[in-house]
């Protein structure tokens, strides 16, 4: 075990709970500041993603030589829905300062009102339901093979071992990668093209500064959850081009870490 790298994860993760709480609470006690439903749910899309990661360092078993099954198995059901959650998330975020700047541009009040309500609804509910039935089919899959839930190679979380969840992930992410990637090309092409009308687009700009940092906050906390040969992917299913001994070798070390 590397503790100092364990120690650096962690401490990351919590900071980034402890952060994203911190934005949550201040946005409610500082009203003037408004925040559209999409962005709470964003928010706390994140804390629950960084929560994920530390869950075995909140119940104090991180460096304990082996973890309690039921603690294991839930953080690895958490893990791989968590990013399912902060994609479709910040996906819907994205999506909705497309909008707003297109309803700025064109303004049409014909049945807005009611669709965009429909629609808000959607982008909040629909990432949390997606979370919780990937949540749910990992434990339930995961139950009844109790044996094949261990502690990542690293020591950082615990994994689900041959589960072709990890691949479906990635696949997923790289998709909402794109998409979001996409949508914010369309986001600075449109603001480039109306630039003259400065201030009616003073707070779209800020607004987008503050959208796209958050989403390149988010390829680089997916950019492990993207490389499949990555010490977090080999510890699920790895794609590795090393000789046969040397595999069998890392999964006899492996036995020893089963919970």
């Amino acid at each position: 075990m590397n503790a100092s790298l364990v120690h650096a994860f962690i401490s990351i993760s919590i900071v980034s709970a402890v952060v994203f709480a911190l934005m949550i609470f201040s946005a409610l006690v500082f009203q003037k500041a408004q925040r559209c439903p999409i962005w709470y749910s964003f928010c706390a899309s994140w804390l629950t993603f960084s929560a994920s990661f530390s869950l075995l360092s909140f119940a104090g078993q991180q460096f304990n030589s082996s973890q309690d099954r039921d603690l294991c198995l839930a953080q690895a059901g958490l893990v791989y829905a968590a990013p399912f959650l902060v994609g479709c998330t910040s996906t819907a975020l994205v999506a909705q300062l497309l909008s707003t700047i297109l309803d700025t541009i064109s303004p049409n009040t014909t049945g807005v009102n009611k669709r965009s309500l429909f629609v808000r609804i959607l982008a909040i509910v629909t990432p949390w339901s997606i979370w919780l039935a990937v949540l749910i089919g990992v434990l339930l899959s995961s139950s009844t093979h109790r044996d094949g839930v261990i502690l990542s190679p690293n020591s950082t979380y615990c994994v689900v071992s041959s589960s072709p969840v990890p691949r479906l992930t990635a696949v997923f992410t790289t998709i909402l990668c794109v998409i979001v990637l996409s949508l914010e090309v369309v986001i600075a092409a449109l603001l480039f093209r109306h630039r003259a009308v400065k201030d009616l687009f003073k707070q779209s700009v800020i607004m987008t500064t503050r959208v796209f940092v958050f989403t390149g906050v988010v390829l680089t906390a997916y950019w492990p959850v993207l490389r499949p040969n990555g010490k977090e992917g080999c510890s699920v299913r790895c794609y590795d081009l090393r000789p046969s001994s040397s595999i069998r070798g890392e999964r006899a070390k492996l036995k020893g870490k089963r919970i």
